[in-house]
């Protein structure tokens, strides 16, 4: 294996470069299939299908040289870009006229056929992306609300982030609140070299003119730091 997810199952128990030879009493042959129920022969990772969170399941590995004896209790599966969220609003944040938002399978479905016309960046992180301990979700600017404050930014969409003010965000939380509580010139940066340098108390004064513009009631997803209620709207 060349990574363990972090916070995952196996987090603390196995490692990079363990080869996992047996599951659950099934060896696994060198092309990572198992004998499985004594007839299929399938992928070895059809044995957690019919397993759930906190049951426990044996492996045995080579570690070094060494044959080991494991056993892993298995955790809620948490990957780098969230699957479908049923009955769960996108995370946005408007700043600056800047739409951020978490990467998600429900975003990459707003491409026809997104498996294969989705930005390959974002296809990357969806099918080989994993949670580390620095790095626990994928924000990307989506979208570009035309305004004076962000003149010159406009070709800078659908790109993930790589910096703010020269570090990387751990999620959205993160890189709201750390906006949210910015003063003088914030420095974003994207993973395709783009560079976007916006004064935090200009876009604190430009925040209100700009959501009325586009009709959006808030500039924030409820939940994350630094929300506050929609305001009510007095009935015509």
């Amino acid at each position: 294996m060349l990574h363990v997810d972090h916070q995952g199952s196996a987090d603390g128990v196995l490692q990079p470069r363990d080869v996992i030879t047996n599951i659950d009493n099934l060896p696994i042959a060198n092309n990572g299939t198992v004998q499985f129920m004594g007839h299929y022969r399938t992928r070895y990772d059809v044995v957690l299908g019919n397993r759930y969170i906190g049951d426990k399941v044996k492996l045995v590995i080579k570690r070094d040289g060494k044959t080991l004896n494991l056993e892993v209790e298995l955790a809620q599966w948490m990957p780098l870009v969230s699957r479908a969220r049923y009955d769960e609003p996108p995370h946005y944040f408007v700043y600056g006229g800047l739409v951020f938002q978490t990467l998600t399978r429900d975003y990459l479905a707003t491409w026809d056929k997104w498996w294969n016309k989705a930005p390959k960046e974002f296809l990357n992180y969806y099918y080989l992306g994993y949670r580390s301990p620095e790095q626990h979700e994928v924000v990307i600017l989506t979208q570009i609300l035309a305004d004076e404050i962000n003149v010159g930014y406009a070709h800078l969409y659908n790109e993930a982030v790589a910096t703010l003010n020269g570090r990387a965000p751990l999620d959205m939380e993160d890189f709201v609140r750390a906006l949210t509580s910015a003063h003088g010139v914030v420095e974003i940066t994207t993973t395709s070299g783009g560079m976007i340098m916006l004064d935090a108390d200009e876009v604190r004064k430009a925040t209100s003119r700009i959501l009325t513009r586009y009709h959006i009631p808030r500039d924030r997803t409820p939940g994350l730091p630094g929300s506050a209620p929609a305001p009510i709207r007095a009935m015509p």
